[in-house]
């Protein structure tokens, strides 16, 4: 669950690093270009912003339950261990 404060804050750091980016002008041009090409318009940052203060929690934890499904993950272990000494069982618990 996302506390309310945690929310507060990621928002103000996702918008707090928008707007120091947004003070140079290669910043600015990259913007434009990737959402030209990526979107096929412009989105303006006084919008992005507005949609950003808009999300809700539950909203995260939609995004989150179809991104973090069992059948889309993967591990890479390395170790020093010879066995798995039950590693396995462990993972698929």
């Amino acid at each position: 669950m996302i506390s309310p404060g945690e929310l507060r804050r990621a928002r103000d750091y996702v918008i707090g690093q928008l707007e120091m980016t947004m003070e140079s002008t290669e910043p600015q041009m990259m913007w434009i270009g990737e959402h030209l090409l990526g979107y096929g318009k412009i989105y303006p940052v006084d919008e992005v912003k507005k949609r950003l203060n808009e999300i809700l929690p539950s909203e995260i934890r939609a995004v989150a339950r179809e991104f973090f499904r069992p059948e889309r993950m993967n591990l890479a272990l390395v170790s020093p261990m010879k066995k798995d000494r039950g590693l396995l069982r462990a993972l698929t618990a």
